[in-house]
């Protein structure tokens, strides 16, 4: 008898930034044993601004009747008195507060938020956000698409430079070498005006050589390619490891095509890191 499945898809919506998309949250079926295995999400980070939404509130919501009456009535000090002679619950007074931020009712989140930090002042969940609130208003929409900024970050080197132009919201370039002049005019329009770029960071070598180590422990341990895990972690030890590593991944056309990948994914955790960072909004394809 074919097991009962639970499958639940829905749209998801930022606050923050608006951004959509189809999310599946459940994915669930109860095994032979009786036991339910799948997948089950409670939280979504937004692909565009990377903001974190939690989607089972409204279980917390209900836990947190007694501090939603205070809410509710914007009675703030009320709150206050309440949870300094109660027990007091952090953990769903903060998840209270980031129901609000879910409907963007800022304010209240804001005003729950300064409740627990004045019950602990060292309460990091409500600095953070209170810091999210803050910078709601702040973000940037770039004219620059995600793989657009993936590929700034794989190809910035001390030869060539990439910027973020805040004024226009679009890259720019220029090599070291100028030969052009149209690169020559944007190198000094940025030095003029230093405040109106952002600069996508050089990567190092050092950083280079971490991300080749990290793919062979991935294809020794995880893959079993340990022959040719061994090969490359040679090729890590030779004076020019990195035309090494490159000339050696040639001769495996399916683990250079792996490393191509690991290498994009990488960089693409890096860029998202950059964007909310910088409290941009890019269009983050999937």
């Amino acid at each position: 008898m074919p097991m009962a499945r639970e499958v639940e898809i829905m749209e998801m919506e930022c606050p923050f930034c608006g951004h959509k998309e189809f999310l599946k949250t459940k994915d669930e079926a109860n095994n032979e044993n009786g036991f339910c295995e799948g997948e089950f999400r409670d939280a979504w980070d937004c692909t565009s601004c990377g903001e974190r939404i939690e989607l089972e509130l409204d279980y917390f919501v209900k836990e947190a009747k007694e501090f939603k009456y205070y809410t509710d009535n914007n009675d703030w000090e009320g709150l206050l008195r309440f949870c300094l002679s109660e027990e007091y619950d952090d953990l769903t007074l903060i998840f209270l507060a980031k129901y609000y931020l879910k409907k963007q009712e800022w304010e209240k989140a804001q005003k729950i938020a300064e409740v627990i930090l004045k019950i602990n002042p060292e309460d990091f969940d409500g600095e953070i956000i209170i810091k999210r609130i803050e910078r709601k208003d702040r973000k940037i929409r770039i004219n620059v698409t995600a793989s657009q900024l993936i590929d700034a970050f794989q190809c910035c080197n001390l030869k060539k430079f990439y910027f973020l132009d805040l004024r226009t919201k679009e890259l720019v370039s220029y090599t070291f070498d100028l030969d052009g002049v149209g690169e020559e005019q944007i190198k000094k329009d940025i030095e003029d005006n230093p405040q109106s770029f952002l600069k996508i960071p050089l990567k190092n070598s050092r950083e280079n050589f971490h991300l080749q180590e990290s793919f062979v422990h991935e294809i020794g341990e995880h893959q079993g390619q340990t022959k040719i895990a061994e090969v490359l972690s040679m090729t890590l030890k030779k004076n020019a490891v990195f035309r090494s590593f490159t000339e050696t991944l040639l001769k495996y056309p399916k683990i250079n095509e792996q490393w191509f990948k690991f290498e994009r994914d990488v960089y693409k955790e890096i860029a998202l890191d950059w964007v909310c960072e910088n409290n941009l909004i890019c269009r983050w394809e999937k």
